[in-house]
């Protein structure tokens, strides 16, 4: 059984690799990598919030998908 941490990181790596185009390469679409530690919980849990808890959140879950 996988941790909540452990399964979370999987889904965002997967959502990562699902928005890039096919035949083109990572070098090609995305920016250098930060010389910082990103923080999960003050910059990019905020954009969940913002963007997909409205329709994968608890009161409702499109595609029974859910990021709460």
């Amino acid at each position: 059984m996988m941790t909540r941490r452990r399964s979370s990181w999987l889904w965002i790596s997967s959502l990562v690799m699902m928005a890039l185009p096919i035949g083109v390469t990572a070098d090609d679409q995305l920016p250098k990598p930060l010389a910082r530690r990103i923080d999960f919980v003050k910059e990019v849990q905020p954009i969940f919030e913002a963007k997909c808890l409205g329709c994968h959140g608890a009161k409702k879950q499109e595609s029974a998908f859910r990021l709460d």
